[in-house]
């Protein structure tokens, strides 16, 4: 599951609600979803709100974005050599303009 306060746009509440139970309710999420047509300003929304609105993130947490991603894995990938791919075009081209001048 995606928690808000795993997501880089999550930002806590700060000061005295730290600490108390609404602490998660007034946690801001600053997707940019939200910009001031005036000023530019990213407003953003509460979490809690963002989460309930499917026009926002919405429950499966849409615009989700992991504060530490897995990296990839590329064990899996094939390898290859740039290299010899750009050796076997060059070849091709060379034997192109031989045949043909």
């Amino acid at each position: 599951m995606k928690f808000c306060k795993d997501c880089k746009n999550y930002e806590p509440v700060g000061g005295l609600l730290a600490e108390t139970d609404a602490a998660s309710i007034y946690a801001k999420c600053l997707h940019p979803f939200k910009i001031n047509p005036v000023t530019g300003e990213n407003e953003g929304s509460f979490c809690d709100i963002a989460r309930q609105r499917e026009w926002l993130c919405g429950e499966k947490g849409k615009y989700f974005v992991p504060i530490n991603p897995e990296p990839l894995d590329t064990s899996s990938q094939p390898k290859h050599n740039s290299s010899i791919k750009s050796e076997t075009l060059f070849a091709k081209v060379l034997n192109f303009f031989r045949r043909n001048t």
